[in-house]
């Protein structure tokens, strides 16, 4: 008998539960921990990068609570996760992000390059979301 799923809806980096901290030293580790999740149990991850000053940033941050709760509602296996300018440098700098809001898509631990959003795209970003919040795989 395979172990539950966790729900990682609710993913902001440094605030949650699923990822050992004795064992992470930054948050671009951190997330190396969520991808490596992502790949071994066949999940799809979001990585919204923000920053709390954008502007942009602020019109997609009700657009990403909304999926968060369809997420937790339909159980859904999707990795939701959060980069925030002022807590994850390194992360950033990782990921060349130079600009915001910027939404990358990860299929089993492999960054799609195709779906990727830059900007406040509101409704590619809800097409996003909501295709991927719908699957149930638990």
């Amino acid at each position: 008998m395979s172990k539950p799923k966790i729900n990682m809806c609710n993913s902001d980096l440094g605030k949650h539960s699923f990822v050992d901290k004795t064992t992470v030293k930054n948050k671009l580790q951190e997330f190396n921990k969520l991808l490596d999740i992502s790949r071994k149990e066949k999940r799809p991850l979001v990585l919204w990068f923000k920053a709390d000053w954008c502007g942009h940033c602020k019109i997609v941050e009700p657009i990403f609570a909304k999926y968060r709760n369809k997420c937790v509602q339909n159980n859904s296996d999707l990795i939701m996760v959060i980069a925030n300018l002022d807590t994850a440098k390194e992360l950033f700098e990782h990921h060349k992000i130079d600009g915001f809001p910027v939404i990358k898509f990860f299929d089993s631990g492999k960054e799609i390059k195709e779906q990727e959003i830059q900007g406040s795209k509101k409704e590619e970003i809800e097409n996003l979301l909501n295709r991927l919040t719908s699957k149930k795989k638990f």
